[in-house]
């Protein structure tokens, strides 16, 4: 049992040519797929796919096109799009080990949360409305 498990897995590794072929033939299509996009928002959407083909083969490639997306998200003024870059990329800086920048990314993004200070004023305003 143990034999077969090692056996399979040593010819996973002897393979990992054409797993690696297999990825860049997709990312290729994808590219392609974005110098024939008609909208901003399509390009967003094609580089979210890059990415996400990229992250577990090569971050620093995924890094670049999540830097594309936020400048996208930023010209779009779109917050939503923003928000997911910025976890796409503290999500990769975290897979490299750059945990100092993924915590960094964390804390500045806005949750759309209500700071304790907000929620009691809004409590606030709502008693004394009523």
């Amino acid at each position: 049992m143990p034999g077969d498990l090692l056996r399979t897995l040593n010819a996973a590794i002897d393979s990992s040519e054409v797993y690696t072929g297999y990825k860049k033939a997709r990312i290729e299509e994808l590219r392609l797929r974005k110098s024939g996009a008609r909208s901003t928002e399509d390009i967003y959407r094609i580089n979210c796919e890059i990415i996400d083909n990229y992250e577990s083969f090569l971050c620093d490639s995924a890094e670049y096109y999540v830097l594309q997306n936020i400048r996208i998200a930023r010209s779009l003024g779109n917050p939503d799009h923003l928000s997911e870059s910025r976890l796409r990329l503290a999500f990769l800086y975290s897979l490299s080990g750059l945990f100092l920048q993924a915590n960094d990314i964390f804390r500045s993004i806005d949750y759309g949360l209500p700071t304790r200070n907000a929620a009691i004023t809004g409590t606030r305003s709502a008693i004394t409305r009523t």
